[in-house]
């Protein structure tokens, strides 16, 4: 959360309201937007203007609900920064897209969001706090301190605390006279101290009044996954053991982070001493959908209420030890290693000991060395250097507030704007999966309101099995969704296992090209979405909202959305993941796992009505047959010479059979035939069928153990396997590519917009990416097509656009 100078109430509210009027007044003016939304939201914002009068002059605001309700708004708001297609009034929003101006006025909003947050903290400062706390994460006002989990440590208590508090986490800063929530229970150090070392295994919440009396909220059951038989890991440990698994986006708004949540308990109790490695800790969670891991964006203080503080040294070069201690932290983050680890015999005293001025020194020479090899990122490094120079900060000596919003200017905004800028994302609502380190080995317990899964593969979904029906009565012997049919016994819980890449690494390279490919956003009024359609078993209502029209070939009601084995679901879920844009039609061909009399003949229907109506760039058969179909080949001829392009999946039953119809008339350039290759990009699967010797080209991509996140099914990520969702992933990177090159920034590619749609040309592209061939297969790495040097997150993209639109102008001109 970034905040603004400190002005008087009636600036603060003037200003702030005025940003958000003329955002709105902005957004209306031209606008495409539905008048109703639009309506709604001024509507909230006058309640803003009515509580900020009310606020001023009276202890209690009145209108509290309504700006809370403004601000869950603007929070849904911020976490779709490309596409907005959240249904805030469904009759109306489902049918529009985001104003192509939104990225700019989403920055007004939270400017003007800033300012009233700004303004809640002056008036904190003359000792009142209002509801309107929070609007990051969190919507407790911040008051309220969460204990997780305690343990006594001699004399001293440790307390790990999540960092959920805004604008400083003191006992005692509220001048109430009673509690906020009913049946709290007063307690007194003594009984705080009892309470917080036993061992409970439940959630202490408690309240400060600002005469300080210390109040007891009701217990709560922990409100997350977390493994409480599992130590916590510190930031020592993470980053000297386990760097590895940071990567630089990580590194970064781990960063933020604790430059944000420094800069916010500067000065409090909690920042009594220097926080080094060694008071930061995270704790291991198991969350929906997700694996057990630690969440490098929340992590955990560990601090001690001894009242003790450590006295202010002569000796120390660095007026301002905690500043030090922070960015003596952060470059520690950024080299991976800890700092006592590069230093030199002249560093340290005679007898090896630290002194003073040790990790001011070390810290210092080292940066310095690394910016002249070009090793460190350059913005971070501007941030640790400033944290490092004595001089930095030696005019706010004497000026505690001017310091403080110095650390706020200097280096939580800097982190802010790297993080945002770098990866488009902003980094206070960015959700990231978890670091997933070594998995636990002692038995655990899983505290959590959800319930506990012994399951560590998480919800895998199965549709066929090698004991599918092979004898139809009409004679096609049939393939019906090509999912893998056995559980990989060497899969592990955690990325890694035998040496055994997982999916979170293929996806961590893919997102490097998905960032470089996908259209700017400032500029995503002339960029048209790939048309894609998936005909399989049809979807669940619960992911209706991803696609954008649905036919049910099999019903006579034939709008009714349904999914009787969740593989269709399960492909546009794995569709939206790789092209987040794309516009997804579903048609609906298989009532369950296996074929029917008439099921390829109603695949011929829905490609023909693809063509015809949809208007499909791109249609996916993730299904298959024994036998040859007339009708669905005939389609398929149709469709290629409208040059629509088709994936088909190959077969999971290895060599006991062929490849499948119709996704062998590849060597005849009809179609794709996809395989699949493991994350290492092996093409090693056992279901994969041989390559055929007669097809030129024989394209394998990711199609082994996907790990597939569906929180609206599962709280358990889905497992997918089989060549037919290696086709959905080919389908989904070609829609990406069709869309750069009729994007206008893309200008030069238009002589050859016809020869991508084709399946020459689109092999041709395939082939840039599959510089890799294993056992005969054509392994596709999506990053590969960009020159080595520009395979890194922080990649230039104007530069590594212009590379992909040069690589790919070749490709289609060697074809």
């Amino acid at each position: 959360m970034v905040s603004t100078p400190e002005y008087d109430a009636n600036q603060l509210a003037h200003r702030g309201l005025r940003n958000v009027y003329d955002t709105v007044s902005e957004l209306i003016k031209g606008s495409k937007a539905p008048k109703a939304f639009l309506s709604n939201l001024s509507a909230e914002l006058v309640s803003v203007a009515e509580w900020l009068k009310e606020a001023r002059g009276l202890e209690e605001p009145k209108n509290v609900d309504r700006v809370l309700k403004l601000l869950a708004v603007l929070e849904k708001l911020g976490r779709y920064p490309r596409s907005f297609q959240v249904s805030v009034e469904t009759d109306d929003l489902s049918q529009y897209k985001i104003l192509q101006d939104w990225e700019e006025a989403r920055h007004d909003f939270r400017k003007a969001m800033c300012d009233l947050a700004a303004y809640k903290n002056l008036r904190r400062q003359n000792k009142f706090l209002s509801s309107l706390a929070r609007i990051h994460k969190s919507k407790q006002p911040s008051r309220v301190i969460e204990f997780l989990k305690v343990k006594p440590d001699g004399k001293e208590l440790k307390v790990q605390q999540r960092w959920d508090c805004q604008g400083g986490a003191r006992l005692a800063d509220d001048p109430s006279s009673t509690p906020k929530v009913q049946n709290a229970i007063a307690v007194s150090k003594q009984t705080f101290c009892q309470l917080i070392t036993c061992r409970n295994q439940c959630q202490l919440r408690f309240e400060a009044l600002g005469d300080g009396r210390l109040f007891m909220q009701p217990m709560q059951q922990f409100s997350n996954g977390f493994l409480l038989h599992e130590s916590s890991i510190s930031l020592h440990d993470l980053v000297t053991c386990h760097g590895a698994k940071l990567n630089l986006s990580r590194r970064v708004l781990l960063s933020y982070v604790l430059a944000q949540s420094f800069w916010q308990l500067y000065g409090s109790d909690w920042m009594r001493n220097p926080w080094t490695k060694s008071d930061v800790h995270f704790m291991f969670e198991e969350r929906a959908a997700k694996l057990a891991g630690i969440y490098v964006n929340e992590p955990f203080l560990s601090t001690q209420f001894n009242g003790r503080t450590m006295p202010k040294n002569p000796a120390m070069a660095h007026r301002f030890p905690k500043i030090l201690a922070l960015g003596t932290m952060l470059l520690e983050i950024g080299l991976g290693v800890g700092i006592e680890t590069l230093r030199l015999p002249s560093d340290v005293q005679i007898d090896g000991r630290p002194h003073a001025n040790t990790d001011l020194i070390v810290g210092t020479r080292v940066l310095a060395e690394k910016r002249a090899e070009n090793e460190f990122f350059p913005p971070f490094a501007d941030v640790v250097e400033r944290c490092l120079d004595i001089h930095s900060f030696r005019e706010y000596e004497d000026d505690d507030e001017g310091l403080r919003h110095a650390i706020e200017e200097r280096i939580v905004n800097v982190l802010h704007s790297c993080y945002n800028d770098c990866w488009l994302k902003d980094p206070d609502f960015d959700d990231i999966n978890p670091v997933i380190l070594n998995p636990p080995t002692s038995s655990r317990t899983l505290m959590s309101l959800g319930r506990a899964s012994d399951d560590r593969h998480g919800a895998r979904l199965i549709v066929s099995s090698s004991q599918a029906n092979w004898d139809s009565p009409q004679g096609y012997p049939n393939i019906p969704h090509l999912s893998a049919s056995t559980l990989p016994s060497s899969l592990a819980y955690g990325p890694m296992s035998s040496g055994t890449l997982s999916s979170n690494h293929w996806f961590e390279e893919f997102d490097i090209f998905d960032r470089v490919i996908r259209s700017p956003i400032s500029q995503n009024s002339s960029s048209q979405p790939s048309r894609i359609v998936i005909l399989d078993t049809g979807v669940r209502s619960e992911l209706s909202s991803l696609t954008t029209s649905y036919k049910d070939f099999i019903s006579v009601n034939g709008f009714n959305y349904q999914d009787n084995t969740n593989h269709g679901t399960c492909a546009v879920a794995l569709i939206k993941r790789i092209y987040t844009s794309a516009d997804i039609y579903v048609g609906r061909v298989f009532e369950g796992q296996n074929a029917s009399d008439n099921t390829a003949s109603l695949m011929a229907q829905a490609t023909d009505h693809a063509r015809t109506i949809w208007k499909a760039d791109i249609i996916v058969m993730p299904s298959g047959f024994d036998a040859a179909n007339t009708d669905l080949e005939l389609a398929i001829n149709d469709a290629r010479n409208a040059k629509v392009l088709i994936f088909a999946a190959a077969s999971n039953f290895g060599n006991i059979r062929d490849i499948a119809f119709p996704a062998r008339l590849y060597t005849s350039l009809k179609l794709f035939c996809m395989f699949s290759t493991t994350a290492g990009i092996r093409a090693n699967c056992d279901f994969n069928p041989s390559p055929s010797p007669h097809a030129k080209h024989n394209f394998a991509v990711l199609g082994e153990d996907v790990e597939l996140p569906i929180p609206a099914l599962s709280n358990e990520p889905f497992k997918l396997s089989g060549t037919s969702f290696s086709a959905m992933i080919a389908a989904a990177i070609a829609g990406q590519i069709l869309e750069f090159v009729r994007h206008e920034h893309a200008s030069g590619l238009i002589s050859c917009a016809d020869k991508i749609r084709t399946v020459e040309g689109m092999s041709a592209v395939f082939s840039a990416m599959a510089q890799d061939k294993d056992n005969g297969y054509h392994c596709i790495a999506p990053w590969k097509i960009l020159s080595q040097r520009l395979r890194h997150e922080t990649v230039d993209k104007v530069e590594a656009r212009e590379d992909l639109r040069i690589t790919i102008i070749r490709a289609l001109e060697s074809c």
